[in-house]
């Protein structure tokens, strides 16, 4: 076997040895990634030998690598043999197509610099474990089972600060006044936001920042082994609505720090907004937060939901399974019956694209996962075609103009794609009025 690379030489999980990208070194995000040929998977290989959607790679909660199939017609293999959901070591060599890849990383931790202390993460914290100052006087007085669950805790959550330190390792919670961000209109403006709930039954972290004028959510939640990250550019106008709230809030005339006693739990909020050259940071720990930094943090906490789509987090799993299976099957009957209306294969992609909404944070992931990946990229290609055609037919009416079977193909695109921020959509508009002018001429 070739020898490895050395993993914190930039903290990737895979090597490929063979195959069309021979030498490329792939990491695995927290959240996972699929990898096939498609566009849509979050690694794309050019192997023709590769199913559209072949297989993926994802973290269990404890942190270990796996891998699981997407129902591969050539099959995915680790050290020759099938798997349909395998853990991965470092050296396992996985087939999948015509390309080799090797395991030089097997958890998230490798991802970390090897000098990277917790107390980044965790002020406080000592080695490798976290005390998050829940009273051990309280300990001593639990049952027997219960007292034994506190060590499992401090455990988790090193493994939690592991997992999700190399997001934020290059800024603490607090960040230096003089720290900026993207400007909106002449002022510059970011927030950081933390919350931490722990207790021992759960372990809940929540984590959002805006930045250079991208917003960013990581959510951990050991209940139920959901781990969530995103992020995606927001509007300046959204921006600077959000920036006036929280400056009309009362946030920045709070003082520094807020603290009470809880002996058997840990609930701790952060906050930090910089506007211009001004920073504020408020921490609230184990009691009643102020009226002001309530307004504050519910306000992010909003902003966060409505740009990123959090909302199915708040239901149990098995709830989120019922969903997902439901939209599911209302996809493929759609689908199926897209020759009936000509909105059908619209809606067909938005019940598949909600499955897989629904099942974003669900790990294992159900059977019929593979098939809703699939399933949205045909109805997708479907969809373009069918919009293709009749964008032909209507500019070879025009041509000949025979305006009432231009206006006819140009009607019915508009229906099978009613999406008006589409640009089809909205090039069939356009072209639509032109020539209903010249109808009534």
């Amino acid at each position: 076997m070739e020898s490895t690379d050395r993993v914190d030489e930039g903290f990737f999980h895979l090597i490929v040895k063979g195959g069309p990208e021979r030498g490329r070194r792939l990491t695995v995000p927290q959240e996972g990634a699929r990898v096939g040929r498609s566009s849509s998977n979050d690694i794309i290989l050019n192997d023709a030998a590769l199913s559209r959607f072949h297989c993926r790679f994802f973290f269990k909660p404890d942190g270990n690598l796996w891998i699981s199939d997407l129902g591969s017609t050539n099959e995915t293999l680790v050290n020759n043999k099938p798997a349909q959901e395998t853990r991965l070591t470092s050296g396992d060599r996985i087939e999948i197509g015509g390309t080799l890849i090797e395991v030089v990383c097997d958890n998230l931790a490798g991802r970390l610099p090897p000098s990277a202390p917790l107390s980044r993460m965790f002020p406080g914290s000592k080695g490798d474990s976290v005390d998050l100052g829940l009273r051990r006087e309280k300990e001593e007085r639990q049952p027997g089972a219960l007292r034994f669950l506190w060590p499992v805790i401090a455990v988790i959550v090193a493994v939690v600060a592991i997992a999700i330190l190399f997001k934020v390792v290059s800024s603490d919670v607090e960040p230096p006044a003089e720290a900026v961000a993207g400007e909106v209109g002449d002022q510059r403006f970011e927030f950081e936001y933390e919350k931490v709930e722990a207790s021992a039954a759960n372990i809940f972290r929540y984590y959002a920042q805006l930045r250079d004028g991208t917003l960013a959510v990581q959510i951990d939640n050991m209940e139920n082994s959901r781990h969530v990250l995103r992020d995606k550019a927001v509007d300046e106008d959204l921006v600077a609505g959000l920036r006036r709230d929280l400056e009309r809030s009362g946030f920045m005339d709070l003082r520094d720090d807020y603290a009470g006693l809880s002996p058997d739990a840990w609930h701790e909020y952060r906050l930090q907004v910089t506007v211009g050259r001004t920073a504020h940071g408020v921490k609230v720990l184990n009691r009643v937060e102020p009226d002001s930094f309530k307004a504050a943090r519910e306000r992010i906490e909003e902003f966060v939901q409505n740009e990123l789509g959090l909302a199915a987090l708040a239901l149990p799993p098995d709830q989120l399974l019922q969903l997902a299976r439901n939209s599911h099957l209302l996809s493929q009957r759609l689908y199926a019956q897209r020759e009936v209306g000509y909105d059908n294969l619209a809606k067909a992609i938005d019940a598949y694209t909600e499955t897989l909404w629904y099942l974003e944070t669900i790990d294992p992931k159900p059977d019929y996962y593979a098939e809703a990946l699939s399933g949205l990229e045909v109805a997708k290609e479907a969809l373009e075609t069918a919009y293709q055609d009749r964008l032909f037919q209507a500019e070879r009416a025009i041509k000949l103009r025979n305006w009432n079977l231009a206006a006819d193909n140009l009607r019915v695109i508009c229906e099978m794609i009613p999406d008006r921020s589409d640009d089809r959509h909205q090039k069939a508009k356009k072209k639509l009025l032109d020539v209903e002018r010249r109808m009534n001429h």
